[in-house]
């Protein structure tokens, strides 16, 4: 492997292509002239056509490559997850020439270069990554006995220590025998590495669906940045994690669709007509809950949400905070 080579890997299966592509897109597109990337894309029983289509991205700046995990049975256990996603557990082996990797999920738009990325230097950690607020919200840390939580959408993978330790194993066997569903890959990695983990600025993964949920003033205390940082992160992110499970290239109403829709023209897939759900306005009147919050609506916008945590009770107007109402114990 050459030093100055900068090792990236995606994984996909056919329903996914399309998003797979645009992220490619954005990855070249904003690459530095200087920065040379190789790429390889592990595909799941892939079409030739898709298989054509992710090589005309790609350009001759990497491959694509046949995989199929030994876990495929779990193919259908998540609502959002394809067991593609299991191909994580299989990188130290499969890409036994890197010793190093950056894994970026394919709901990413990439915003610059990612040398930097690239450069941290991971000691005897196994990945550098990014906590997941709404992971640790949802107590998904304690639930595993961690004090931390990342995401497992983009991580700095150091391969040869994962090869030394066979963490694929480890991996595969909490997959079989500990694991409770809420995840495809994320708690198996996140329990096995057990915190020996680096951990990045939100500027590498931008979880930006966190701002429909999360208030600015929450978000920077959370990752420990100026409320400043949030308001410009939009723009400043290296990497935007499109987490919504409306994902934008299906719902024209969803976060970050105009963002997505930039690199989709800039792909070999420009010519192709997008077809899309547009649901912004189905509640004129009323309420909805989304997992999180009660929402109000007037005329298709939402105008109060309401959140009931466990120790207070908080009510934003327009996403302004204006009340905090604290429970009795």
């Amino acid at each position: 492997m050459k030093n100055n080579k900068i090792c990236i890997e995606l994984h996909t299966d056919n329903n996914y292509v399309m998003p797979t592509i645009v992220t490619l897109a954005s990855l070249f597109a904003n690459k530095n002239p200087k920065s040379e990337y190789e790429v390889r894309v592990l595909g799941n029983k892939l079409t030739d056509k898709n298989i054509n289509l992710l090589k005309r991205q790609l350009k001759g700046r990497g491959c694509v490559i046949p995989h199929v995990s030994s876990l495929a049975k779990f193919e259908g256990t998540h609502p959002h997850v394809s067991s593609t996603d299991l191909f994580k557990f299989d990188l130290p082996d499969v890409l036994s020439d890197w010793d190093k990797v950056l894994y970026i999920d394919t709901d990413m738009i990439i915003q610059n270069d990612l040398s930097e990325l690239f450069n941290v230097e991971l000691g005897d950690a196994y990945i550098a990554a990014v906590k997941d607020m709404a992971g640790m919200y949802e107590n998904h840390h304690n639930r595993l006995g961690l004090k931390n939580y990342f995401n497992a959408g983009m991580m700095l993978m150091n391969l040869k220590k994962m090869r030394a330790e066979k963490i694929g194993e480890k991996l595969t066997d909490y997959k079989l025998h500990k694991d409770a569903g809420h995840f495809m890959s994320q708690d198996a990695l996140n329990y096995t590495f057990h915190e020996n983990v680096i951990w990045l600025s939100p500027k590498y993964n931008w979880m930006a669906p966190n701002q429909i949920n999360f208030s600015v003033r929450e978000i920077a205390k959370f990752y420990d940045i100026t409320e400043k940082s949030v308001l410009n992160m939009d723009n400043t992110a290296v990497i935007v994690h499109l987490t919504n499970r409306k994902k934008p290239w299906a719902y024209k109403d969803t976060w970050g669709h105009d963002l997505w829709k930039h690199y989709y023209k800039k792909s070999v897939l420009k010519h192709k007509r997008l077809k899309l759900v547009d649901d912004k306005y189905q509640t004129w009147f009323g309420w909805k809950f989304d997992g999180r919050f009660n929402r109000w609506y007037f005329f298709g916008m939402p105008f109060v949400r309401v959140k009931h945590g466990d120790k207070k009770t908080t009510i934003d107007l327009f996403n302004i905070r204006i009340w905090n109402i604290k429970k009795k114990a």
